[in-house]
């Protein structure tokens, strides 16, 4: 392998790899370390840094009951679940991609209509304002849930960054 390959390799052209910036393969080494909830929930490998922006700014309005997927059984009413859906991918020329703007769907579960409706719209307005400046990806959807009397909302929002 010649020199200027041997450049490139390093720095990840021609290789499949994303060039990343010095502090973003910092950053890549560290995240292990980063801050995990405790609640059975949190996954084994801690939260990633939108989760941990998504808990913060959402936890507010519920008295912290934020959950990845799903919630804990027993978990008192209202909570708000997040999940990845999906997300805008870039295709590099090798082939390789990378989720650079993640689709999240946050649903929220009360025992009532109108709360399920004012949470979502408190947490539309916090998702779309610093620090996560969110888009919208499609109007709530309203959910039932007939068998434990649950009443809920659903909507989409993309963020920047991989998740």
């Amino acid at each position: 392998m010649g020199a200027d390959q041997a450049a490139a390799g390093q720095a990840g052209v021609g290789t499949g790899q994303a060039i990343l910036a010095p502090s973003l393969r910092r950053q890549n080494r560290r995240s292990t370390g980063r801050r995990a909830r405790s609640n059975a929930a949190t996954p084994a490998g801690g939260l990633n840094m939108l989760e941990e922006q998504l808990y913060s700014v959402l936890s507010p309005l519920v008295a912290g009951n934020v959950f990845p997927d799903t919630a804990p059984a027993e978990t008192p009413l209202p909570y708000i679940l997040y999940q990845q859906v999906g997300g805008i991918p870039v295709q590099f020329m090798e082939g390789d991609g990378s989720t650079v703007s993640p689709r999240m769907q946050i649903t929220i579960w009360s025992d009532s209509r109108l709360q399920a409706a004012q949470l979502q719209r408190a947490a539309q307005r916090l998702l779309v304002g610093a620090p996560l400046f969110g888009t919208i990806a499609g109007g709530a959807v309203a959910l039932h849930e007939d068998v434990l009397g649950l009443r809920g909302t659903q909507q989409d929002f993309y963020f920047k960054g991989d998740p």
